[in-house]
């Protein structure tokens, strides 16, 4: 993503506020209270409730004396805004406020179903993305983004909860993006959400390891000293492994590459089978037990040294704004992008 200065947005001067014939300011942040769901199967979709509150100044309200509550909303023209990205929307709260000066403040609440571009390659070891894309529809209002203008302060987006059990909310990647990019501006709000890793350790992992250390052990050992005795146990590991892949499809994402799960059963195939091709190799070529030890050695070996490999690799890993942009760029194209930060407010010069 290319990162502009804040020179890319016009500076808002303080009388310039008040909405004209050239561009509309336009305050907006968003307040995400509850992130309900996340779809990372077939949908792909999140769902979400969050109050989108706009402000702006009106010349009409300039020099009302102390705040009001607005009740007829149809007495003002309104931003006409959309969530692009959202499947589906319901709107249940709406509040209009004029503040003393003619700040305008207007806030809706909204539960949505929005549309997502999950990466599961890393599965269960991902991040996901989830992203508000917020565009002005009227060509009319020429409505120009900029962060909250509270009293010519900040109003800063903002997360509050969640009743996933199955994520863990990453505050560090939390930000605002404007997008000054297209005709129309869009809003980006951007929460970044890690898959809860435990349950896939016991329930996957650990298993997994324990049933194959087993293989290697009664390969290694083999108390019956026979050829079909140590075939057949470890066919059974091997059939094993493959029942109880099929038993986890239905927590599994339903993708139609591999994950990191997946490439960790097919390791664990592999081995086995390897077992499997070195007894028959034994068998014909009568190796003495005492010197396939060390085969065995060598296998186990390599095994245990490519799972350290594996779990220091995912351990050490760590996620970045960069590695978000490429869903921002699957969401809505490349981004010519202003960070909340960047914006800036001035008072106008005097004469």
């Amino acid at each position: 993503m290319q990162k502009c200065t804040s020179q890319t947005l016009p500076l808002i001067v303080t009388d310039d506020l008040f909405k004209n014939n050239k561009t509309w300011p336009l305050g907006l942040s968003v307040n995400i209270y509850n992130i309900l769901k996340i779809d990372t199967g077939v949908e792909q979709t999140f769902q979400v409730s969050f109050i989108l509150k706009t402000s702006w100044y009106e010349e009409k309200m300039r020099h009302i004396e102390k705040d009001t509550i607005i009740k007829d909303h149809d007495d003002f023209e309104r931003p006409k805004l959309q969530v692009m990205n959202a499947q589906g929307i319901e709107i249940y709260d709406e509040k209009m406020k004029a503040l003393k000066g003619g700040l305008m403040i207007y806030k809706i609440k909204y539960n949505a179903t929005i549309k997502e571009n999950f990466e599961l390659w890393n599965f269960p070891f991902d991040y996901q993305p989830l992203h508000l894309r917020i565009r002005a529809t009227s060509p009319v209002q020429n409505i120009v983004f900029h962060e909250s203008f509270r009293f010519g302060g900040r109003d800063q987006c903002k997360f509050e909860d969640s009743d996933l059990a199955d994520f863990e909310f990453r505050e560090d990647l939390t930000r605002v993006i404007f997008d000054n990019s297209k005709q129309r501006n869009e809003f980006i709000y951007q929460v970044v959400y890690k898959r809860s890793r435990a349950y896939y350790y016991f329930h996957i992992y650990l298993p997994l390891f324990i049933l194959e250390f087993i293989t290697f052990n009664i390969a290694m050992l083999n108390p019956a000293d026979n050829f079909a005795d140590a075939i057949n146990i470890i066919l059974i590991s091997l059939l094993t492994q493959i029942t109880f892949r099929l038993g986890l499809a239905d927590i599994l994402p339903k993708v139609a590459y591999l994950t990191l799960v997946d490439y960790y059963f097919l390791l664990n195939i592999i081995y086995s089978l390897f077992l499997s091709i070195t007894e028959i190799v034994f068998y014909f070529i009568e190796v003495e037990r005492d010197e396939r030890i060390y085969y065995f050695l060598v296998l186990f070996g390599s095994w245990a040294f490519l799972n350290i490999i594996y779990f220091l690799v995912l351990a050490c890993k760590r996620f970045t704004f960069a590695d978000c942009d490429e869903q921002i760029r699957l969401l809505a194209g490349k981004t010519n992008a202003i960070i909340m930060k960047d914006v800036h407010f001035i008072k106008k010069k005097e004469k």
